[in-house]
Formats: C-alpha cells, structure tokens, sequence
C-alpha cells in the first residue's frame, strides 16, 4: 500500500492508511474524508523509534485539495512513548493527513485514521 491508500470503505465506516511503514520523515498525503463522516480514533506504531518520533494529523477544510507539502492546522500528536498511541475527538473537516517527523533511531511507522 502506499501513503493514503483506503484499506476499508463500506456504509457505516472507512479506514485509510495515512502512512504506510514510513521510515524516514515524511510530509504526508492529503486524503479527502467523504461527506457526513467524522474522524473517529488514529492508531500508530510508534513504539519502535525513540521517543522524539512523532505523527501530526493535520486538517484542511479547504475547498481543493492542499498540495501535499503544505502543512495545515494540527488536530492531534502522536508520539511513541505508549504503544498504540490514539487520538480522537477530531471533528468533521473535508481533509487529513499524517505528517512524520523520524525520531534518532528512524523505524517503519504505520498511521490509521478510521471515521464513522
């Protein structure tokens, strides 16, 4: 898969993988969030780099699609100092993306984003 493949899309829910075993930093890919869904929770995998590693989920309700070097308003910080580390809350916006800042010793980072 790559950054920002749907990995599941049905009546009721959608999952997207945002990054997909990132190692290095990463700017992140803008995905678009169909209408009527709110993010919901985000899962990571953190766990593996050291704890300077983080994943910003950063939010757009901009009309087109923000090219994906540009960074927008962040709604949560993941770190990797707890495993599985989530985030919820995030209310309804048309965009997101996950952007990854490698910590000292960069590791494969995986970021989900699931809305209902």
């Amino acid at each position: 898969m790559a950054n920002g493949d749907f990995i599941l899309m049905d009546v009721g829910r959608w999952s997207i993988k945002l990054l997909d075993a990132q190692v290095a930093s990463h700017t992140g890919v803008w995905v678009e969030i169909p209408p009527k869904f709110s993010i919901r929770s985000f899962w990571t995998d953190l766990t593996a780099e050291t704890s300077t590693a983080t994943i910003d989920i950063m939010v757009s309700n901009a009309v087109a699609k923000p090219a994906d070097a540009t960074d927008g308003p962040v709604a949560r910080t993941l770190t990797g100092t707890a495993t599985g580390a989530a985030g919820t809350g995030v209310e309804a916006y048309r965009w997101v993306k996950a952007k990854k800042t490698a910590g000292g010793t960069p590791a494969a980072s995986s970021c989900v984003v699931e809305a209902r």
